[in-house]
């Protein structure tokens, strides 16, 4: 999940193109389903006007798109370099868990680049919103472009 306030992905992203640190997992084309933040709030707010909804759990997500595209519209907008660097999705995967080890060690919360991060950014992830679209009425109203407008906006003023 993302959207404007996101201090979790967004800024990580945002704050690695920056330093031109960010790299693609594998080839960075894996099928991912992103949620805005709005997107689950309007959804929530449907399923707690609903009574079918009473006891059911439901799918949400905005759009599916892959790393490469977000990345890529990210830096577009920001006027940024994209990343041209790659590592497998073994090598993420250890980094992780050195960066982890580290923060640790040091005591600090809230690693940067964690193994949920590249299990989530690394692997195809499409999640399927048919139950919320029947049962709530759930239509997403966010798209990739609106989003990262969005986050960029709003990082604009939260710099």
């Amino acid at each position: 999940m993302t959207g404007p306030r996101d201090r979790l992905i967004a800024l990580f992203l945002i704050k690695a193109l920056e330093q031109g640190s960010l790299f693609y997992i594998g080839d960075g084309n894996q099928k991912i389903s992103v949620s805005d933040g709005r997107d689950v709030a309007h959804c929530l707010r449907l399923a707690g006007e609903s009574q079918k909804a009473n006891g059911q759990a439901y799918n949400v997500k905005s759009f599916d798109s892959t790393p490469r595209q977000l990345i890529e519209t990210l830096a577009e907008r920001l006027q940024l370099p994209a990343p041209e660097k790659h590592r497998s999705y073994f090598s993420a995967y250890v980094l992780a868990s050195l960066v982890e080890g580290i923060w640790m060690l040091r005591g600090k919360e809230n690693p940067p680049f964690t193994r949920h991060k590249v299990k989530v950014i690394g692997t195809p992830r499409l999640i399927d919103i048919t139950k919320a679209k029947q049962e709530l009425n759930y239509v997403p109203q966010y798209t990739c472009a609106a989003t990262i407008d969005d986050i960029v906006s709003w990082y604009r003023t939260f710099t």
